[in-house]
């Protein structure tokens, strides 16, 4: 039997006929790509979450804190075309999927579902600007940035003792993913990412009642930083602290950019990095 010659994987159809999809369309297409392959196919292809989806319907509705009428409703009843509700619905939906899995087994439910997930991000016509990792999502940027500055620190920092810093930290990434739709969160950013690296300070000096700018020589000695980093994390202090004493006093402040909000995110990360690895 003559054997086929295998092909090469083609652009995708959008990019051959040269159509452009904006945000909106990619963010459309994403959602739309979930309730066909996990809404649905995923729970009617297993009898057991087939038997149950009422029960995760349930959870996403009150994760909203919306009413749950009856299990004639679905996912998308809460979802509608929100693109962050249905990233929050996933969230909630591997959540309670765990909790089916069978200790020992190598392809389990979550598993399956983190697959699903990975795949339909794969499939979006543009970055879609969030990144699946262990069940939740968060924002990405550059990938080899992210890896290093933003995956690293968050699996370190669920190391026991860290959680003080993994909180704000996480938080922070919460915050910048919806400032999508809501800008103003930037500030909330800067003054998360703050927090924990003050926390982070407080643990490695063993000093828990001095703040970062208290903490801040003594910080750097104990993760062997060079001379130059005490102006780098003196104009951090200084930059954070504009946010935080106006959300203290009750002022408006000058909302960051995107971009900028961005690179004090990878700073936090660098500091993170160079302390725990």
């Amino acid at each position: 039997m003559r054997k086929r010659k295998k092909s090469s994987q083609p652009h995708p159809f959008h990019r051959r006929f040269n159509i452009d999809v904006g945000l909106p369309e990619a963010q459309r297409r994403f959602i739309n790509r979930v309730k066909n392959q996990i809404f649905h196919a995923f729970f009617v292809m297993d009898e057991k979450l087939k038997g149950k989806k009422w029960w995760y319907v349930r959870n996403v509705a009150n994760n909203f804190g919306e009413e749950w009428r009856g299990s004639y409703q679905d996912f998308s009843d809460f979802v509608s075309n929100d693109f962050v509700k249905c990233l929050q619905a996933l969230e909630v939906i591997y959540l309670h999927v765990q909790e089916e899995d069978e200790p020992g087994s190598k392809y389990t439910k979550s598993w399956r579902l983190s697959t699903y997930i990975e795949t339909i991000l794969n499939q979006a016509e543009l970055d879609l600007g969030v990144t699946w990792i262990e069940g939740r999502f968060y924002p990405s940027g550059a990938k080899e940035l992210d890896e290093a500055l933003v995956n690293q620190p968050l699996a370190w920092l669920r190391q026991k003792g860290y959680r003080s810093v993994l909180k704000p930290y996480s938080k922070a990434l919460e915050h910048y993913l919806n400032s999508k739709q809501n800008p103003k969160l930037l500030s909330d950013v800067i003054t998360d990412l703050y927090e924990s690296v003050e926390a982070l300070a407080k643990i490695v000096t063993g000093r828990p009642k001095k703040d970062l700018s208290a903490n801040r020589e003594a910080f750097l000695k104990k993760i062997k930083a060079s001379e130059g980093y005490k102006a780098i994390l003196k104009e951090y202090i200084k930059y954070a602290n504009e946010f935080r004493h106006a959300a203290e006093e009750g002022k408006a402040t000058q909302v960051p950019t995107r971009p900028e909000t961005e690179s004090f995110l990878y700073v936090t990360g660098l500091f993170i990095r160079m302390t725990m690895s």
